[in-house]
């Protein structure tokens, strides 16, 4: 039987003003990168709890999941 998980997000224009702000006072380059290192950090603890909750069986699938940033 599948795991369900339940994702809430809280404070979306709170958050693209933030997005503006940075961008304002850092520049495009240098908030892109603050950006991408804050999204990695709070991924982290997503990443620990996909690689619990996935079979163990021989462990790649588990070993194969990772955080990426990047335009897609």
């Amino acid at each position: 039987m599948a795991t369900v998980f339940k994702v809430e997000f809280e404070g979306f224009k709170e958050t693209e003003e933030l997005f503006r702000q940075i961008t304002n006072d850092f520049g495009a380059k240098d908030a892109s990168n603050i950006m991408r290192n804050a999204v990695r950090k709070s991924m982290a603890p997503v990443l620990r709890m996909a690689r619990s909750a996935v079979p163990k069986d021989t462990g790649a699938l588990s070993a194969s999941l990772q955080v990426e940033t990047r335009i897609p």
